[in-house]
């Protein structure tokens, strides 16, 4: 195809645009359905989707595809038989446009990019539209299938069917979600089957969402294929599929290039969809996009995977960069290339690891070694006997062998305290401690005024009387008698005072 036919197809610059007659008719079909389905209905989702089939963008870009695709089928058939296709025309063979290879231009790309934006928008509108009609026949579908495309292709399958077992969904849906499925609408055979009208139109619009996918893909294959000279640098680090996804999803190489390497790394990232206790979805990564299938990703060990993807998504960053402002100085992918390599040199680094920690023996204890000096001094001394472990702890501490007997035991509560040799020794029955003398000095100053308290203990009191003292006495005549005349010691003498010179 010549490059001249192929902008004035994609880009309309003669004001009509250039289709085959084939892919018209190709498409006539469902622009008609989809418009018929509209009309009696009143969805806009429909109505949407008819505008873009019947759109002149859409029917020439296409077009140019179908006709890329059979020059692609005719290159590989005259390689395969080694000689050129047969031209009627000689002037026409000489000048053959087929032969020579397509070249692809920034805006073709840019184009198609758009294109796929505006289906992915209407896929989104037709899967709201078959939810909304569909929920009265089977709610739980939506929740179960989230993708917009199995989405319609299970509703176009299951219809008003009530007996999902004898439905074929190996190539839709994981076995889990078909299980799920299955036994979800056995209990919904309570509702009420769809109106024919209403049905017809569910299959029409599950028609149109499915043809628009299959066109996205061809769209995206023909990107892929001509990606080399729009975005090589790109393409060298993460390869022609995940550079036409990524352009893809963010609309364009320029508007690729405006999105930060944090942003990158989610473009195509999956919802989970777990079914119960099912991981059908277990393999579906979160926060991971079109990046983790490139083979620079793939191609290193799980555990290394995702340091590697933050670094293939910061690199496709600034490749996407490069190619979209870079103009001349993007080459032909020597910079992309150079990146691969850096990041090819990294994942050996990183499965390399660190130095690996020396594993160092225990020291032999107390071998060749100076005992250590340990701290001295009285109070370190008084510490050390305070907490010393006595006798009787030692011995209840220690354990006898060949003995006949088992080891006493005291229970308290409901533990149990073992008495080990406590009241074993030499067989007395009895308990023997020595009592050991505190080997601890007091100072002069506490020696000094414990011997001050004792003086003081041992001084009787002035006045105080003795305790074996008594004014009485035992006589043989009256028994218990009081001596007169005599007085206590300590105390005063009541004629004290009294006596005087002239007093008898």
């Amino acid at each position: 195809v010549q490059s001249s036919l192929v902008g004035s197809s994609l880009l309309g610059h003669d004001g009509k645009g250039i289709a085959s007659g084939a892919a018209s008719m190709q498409v006539h079909g469902l622009v008609g359905a989809a418009a018929s389905a509209a009309s009696g209905s009143g969805s806009a989702a429909l109505r949407t989707s008819s505008r873009l089939l019947a759109s002149h963008k859409y029917v020439s870009v296409m077009a140019t595809i179908k006709q890329d695709v059979k020059a692609d089928e005719e290159a590989n058939n005259s390689a395969a038989w080694g000689a050129t296709p047969m031209q009627e025309d000689g002037a026409a063979a000489a000048a053959a446009p087929a032969a020579a290879p397509n070249t692809a231009t920034d805006s073709i790309v840019t184009t198609c990019n758009a294109l796929s934006q505006e289906i992915d928008s209407v896929i989104v509108d037709l899967h709201t539209y078959l939810k909304h009609k569909y929920s009265s026949r089977f709610p739980e579908l939506a929740s179960l299938v989230p993708s917009p495309v199995d989405y319609a292709k299970v509703v176009k399958l299951v219809g008003n069917s009530t007996n999902l077992t004898s439905i074929n969904f190996d190539n839709i849906l994981p076995p889990a979600t078909v299980m799920v499925v299955s036994v979800t609408a056995a209990g919904e055979n309570a509702t009420q089957p769809l109106p024919e009208d209403t049905l017809a139109s569910i299959k029409e619009a599950c028609d149109v969402c499915l043809r628009l996918d299959a066109d996205k893909a061809a769209i995206l294959a023909f990107v892929q294929a001509h990606m080399a000279g729009v975005a090589p640098n790109l393409s060298a680090i993460v390869g022609t599929e995940v550079a036409s996804k990524l352009m893809g999803a963010a609309g364009g190489l320029l508007a690729l290039s405006r999105i930060p390497a944090c942003n990158i790394q989610v473009l195509g990232a999956k919802k989970r969809s777990l079914a119960g206790f099912s991981n059908a979805g277990a393999a579906v990564k979160a926060h991971q996009g079109f990046i983790a299938e490139a083979p620079a990703v793939l191609g290193v060990p799980p555990h290394l995977r995702p340091r590697i993807f933050r670094l293939v998504a910061s690199k496709c960053a600034l490749a996407a960069r490069l190619d979209a402002l870079g103009g001349k100085s993007r080459g032909t992918g020597e910079q992309g290339r150079a990146m691969a390599e850096e990041i090819a040199s990294k994942a050996i680094k990183f499965e390399e690891g660190g130095p690996q920690a020396t594993i160092k023996p225990l020291p032999i204890p107390d071998a060749g070694e100076q005992k250590k000096s340990r701290r001295g001094g009285r109070r370190f001394a008084k510490q050390k006997e305070r907490l010393a472990m006595s006798e009787m702890a030692k011995q209840a501490n220690r354990l006898a062998f060949s003995v006949d007997h088992a080891e006493e035991e005291v229970i308290e509560g409901d533990e149990s305290l073992g008495l080990g040799m406590l009241g074993k020794e030499r067989e007395s029955g009895r308990l023997r401690l020595q009592a050991r003398a505190s080997q601890m000095k007091l100072s002069a100053k506490a020696q000094k005024k414990l011997k001050g308290r004792e003086a003081r203990n041992n001084t009787p009191l002035s006045g105080a009387a003795s305790g074996l003292a008594s004014s009485l006495t035992f006589t043989p005549v009256q028994g218990i008698e009081l001596i007169a005349g005599t007085t206590i010691p300590g105390q005063r003498d009541q004629s004290d005072g009294t006596k005087t010179y002239f007093k008898s």
